[in-house]
């Protein structure tokens, strides 16, 4: 077998190389593609707190291709890791999609495709990593420039994708000012924060209208976009659309506007087939995972509730996926409006939100299409 080492952390000595057991994929790296998302992997290895697993399990998940606290987040067992999609290999779906990809990685490009099957909102600027900041309508401009005839708005600043840990927020713009998030002055000034925001979040940050989130989501917690992630599929031989999993991530007070859960929000499980919501987790001291029925902040009911109008969401969700045959494997934000679908962006699996309540490889049409595609 291939051998593989850790890549150490900075001033740490370098331990002995360890054989990798993980799937043959990467026994036999090879390609810009696999050898980035192996580089991906280990960086972000080292990222991950451990929150406490012990050193021999580490050594475990490294060569099984999972972060270092998937032991206590999924309950992870050395029995049962090969039904888990392992944190390589969400590094390797984005090769799966090839030159497709860029579609949804462009929220221009995705905003168009996309237009006639749900709400997509104006995109009004994007600040790159380490770049300039672009703009894309003529309110933005207006705002930039101090003019008084700039419309009043309501901005969503967000990283991309929308799943990354960085900070969310939704800000007033009036006459070139902002206010939100505790703070107001020069449209100039917000500019400069979200600049420190996207070095922070190692993220680009898109300005983007406001969706309203309809009253079912407002209800589950009204300090943050709650949103509904899901990773679509395909049937392999038919190429139908298949929706894997669907979580409703949602804010806390200790999350403030992110609804990641390591964020500190909360992700309840998605019945794909009836839309309700069948268990909720968030993260307790410890560090461990606690289960929710009601929201712990505003005790609304969660386990038991129905997303509303779930099965014209289901056909929404499948009709995207199928008219976006280009793509083999991809996740979806969405903000849930009353009565529609708002588009937040195309993102890689938060296989957190989602393993904590089933192992994604437990989904037999999805397992078969990895493993068809060799990962």
């Amino acid at each position: 077998m291939n051998q593989a080492s850790f890549v150490a952390p900075p001033g740490a000595a370098v331990p002995k190389p360890v054989t990798w057991d993980h799937k043959a994929y990467v026994q036999q790296l090879q390609g810009e593609a696999r050898l980035a998302a192996w580089k991906e992997f280990s960086e972000n290895y080292w990222k991950t707190k451990s929150g406490g697993t012990p050193g021999e399990k580490n050594e475990f998940l490294f060569r099984r291709g999972f972060y270092r606290n998937r032991w206590w987040l999924y309950g992870l067992g050395r029995e049962d890791a090969a039904n888990y999609l392992s944190d390589i290999q969400v590094c390797l779906l984005p090769a799966v999609n090839g030159v497709y990809a860029n579609v949804a990685n462009d929220r221009l490009l995705l905003n168009h495709a996309l237009s006639a099957y749900c709400r997509v909102p104006v995109i009004h600027a994007l600040r790159g990593l380490g770049a300039a900041e672009v703009s894309f309508s003529e309110e933005w401009e207006a705002h930039r420039a101090g003019s008084n005839d700039a419309p009043d708005m309501q901005v969503v600043i967000q990283p991309l994708p929308v799943s990354v840990q960085g900070r969310t927020e939704t800000v007033s713009l009036a006459k070139g000012e902002f206010s939100g998030f505790g703070k107001h002055g020069p449209l100039k000034q917000l500019r400069h924060i979200v600049k420190d925001w996207s070095l922070a979040a190692n993220s680009a940050y898109l300005f983007s209208e406001a969706l309203v989130q309809g009253r079912f989501a407002r209800q589950m917690f009204p300090g943050a976009v709650n949103r509904l992630h899901v990773l679509m599929g395909r049937h392999h031989d038919s190429w139908e659309p298949h929706i894997v999993a669907a979580v409703l991530c949602i804010g806390t007070l200790s999350s403030a506007s992110r609804t990641s859960l390591e964020a500190g929000g909360l992700s309840a499980r998605v019945d794909t087939h009836t839309g309700e919501l069948t268990a909720c987790v968030g993260l307790l001291e410890g560090p461990k995972l606690g289960r929710h029925d009601v929201h712990p902040d505003t005790g609304t009911p969660i386990v038991g509730s129905r997303v509303p109008q779930w099965d014209s969401i289901r056909a929404s969700l499948l009709r995207i996926f199928d008219e976006s045959s280009y793509l083999r494997v991809c996740a979806f934000d969405f903000v849930l409006m009353d009565g529609e679908l708002g588009l937040l962006g195309a993102a890689l699996p938060d296989v957190v939100a989602i393993q904590v309540h089933r192992p994604l490889l437990a989904d037999a049409v999805f397992a078969d299409q990895l493993r068809r595609l060799k990962l």
